[in-house]
């Protein structure tokens, strides 16, 4: 299938890499996907390097360039494009107007990323949402905010789980103990772990404050926290987290490491994954801890809720909550044959539900 990739974005986060990605992975499935991009954006030096068709995109107002229509619908007819993909939901509009003004043929497809917080009930919004073939939401509960935020008709809302590269993961042949030498991490202590920039919205201060009450009770662990401070972020976060752990007589039992780049390393590190974000939309981070193999214990809030199933593939706490972290950690600790069990069938879920290759056959064929 011909498929054009609407990303036009000169910024770099999870949104950008997501549209990366999804060409990257269904040329790896035999389709031909061409990327549309601001010239010198991120997503166009991450097209170079993955060796992705591109081509030099962009807008000069939100919906009303005509001449970016007229050349995008003369370029889609040329490369005989079947489906579209919009990176950005402000992009809706521009193709929904190319269709409509010029007569833009091609499926039009959008791929949710974020919950809608405000309603978009209005004539604009439902005229630009209506125009699309397929709205991809990918859990429930997004498929049910977008339903209850906009006009949108139901039928047009599927639910297709984004993926990973599970063996990526599962394959990774790193051994614990050189995984934790490349942290310069100690080999022999439990090893709990969150992986995230360091925001108060990702929940670290949830984990400390947990950790503090399990050495209370006797339970000997470590935390590493993985993460890097947004750019000109003023707020401290980071400094705060390192008062709180002085605070706490924490400063021997937290490592903190930046970003890795062999992601999958870091997890190898781990005995227990933690995801403390409040209110995460999707979690790959989570994701990718399943398809590590290792025992998810995730704040039951947002998409967390619905991707762990408590007691099942993973344990669930009381969002905002550090007691509840630790009775949830403390039963992970305390019951390894339990925790081995949560965390094969938390890999096996991650292989046949959150593949890359399930995603792009569901959204592509």
């Amino acid at each position: 299938m011909r498929i054009g990739i609407i990303c036009n974005s000169l910024s770099w986060g999870g949104l950008e890499l997501f549209m990366g990605k999804i060409a990257l992975w269904s040329k790896q499935e035999g389709h031909s996907p061409v990327i549309f991009c601001p010239p010198k954006s991120k997503i166009e030096a991450y097209a170079k390097e993955n060796k992705l068709e591109y081509i030099s995109f962009s807008t000069s107002w939100k919906y009303a360039d005509l001449l970016a229509m007229y050349k995008l619908k003369k370029i889609f007819k040329k490369r005989q494009i079947e489906t579209c993909l919009i990176g950005h939901s402000k992009d809706i509009g521009l193709l929904a107007l190319t269709k409509k003004i010029f007569g833009l043929q091609c499926k039009l497809v959008y791929p949710q990323q974020m919950q809608i917080g405000v309603d978009k009930k209005d004539f604009l919004h439902t005229f630009f949402y209506n125009a699309l073939d397929t709205w991809i939401s990918p859990l429930p509960w997004l498929k049910e905010n977008t339903l209850q935020r906009t006009r949108i008709k139901p039928e047009k809302v599927k639910v297709i789980p984004f993926g990973i590269d599970t063996q990526l993961f599962i394959n990774n042949t790193t051994s614990q103990q050189e995984a934790r030498k490349s942290l310069k991490i100690s080999h022999n202590d439990l090893l709990i772990g969150i992986i995230g920039r360091f925001d108060p919205a990702k929940g670290q201060e949830y984990l400390v404050r947990a950790l503090a009450i399990l050495k209370g009770k006797g339970i000997e662990a470590k935390v590493v926290m993985i993460g890097e401070e947004n750019v000109g972020d003023k707020r401290n976060y980071l400094q705060y987290l390192k008062s709180i752990m002085q605070e706490l007589h924490l400063e021997d039992d937290v490592y903190i490491r930046p970003f890795q780049k062999q992601i999958q390393t870091a997890f190898k590190a781990l005995d227990i994954f933690v995801m403390a974000s409040i209110d995460e939309t999707y979690g790959y981070v989570t994701l990718e801890a399943m398809a590590s193999g290792l025992a998810v214990v995730g704040a039951n809030a947002g998409g967390t809720a619905q991707i762990i199933k408590h007691q099942e593939n993973g344990m669930l706490f009381e969002n905002k909550n550090p007691q509840s972290l630790a009775q949830a950690l403390m039963d992970v600790i305390l019951h390894p044959e339990k925790r081995q069990a949560m965390s094969q069938k938390a890999q096996q879920e991650a292989q046949n539900t959150y593949d890359y290759r399930k995603q792009i056959h569901e959204m592509f064929g």
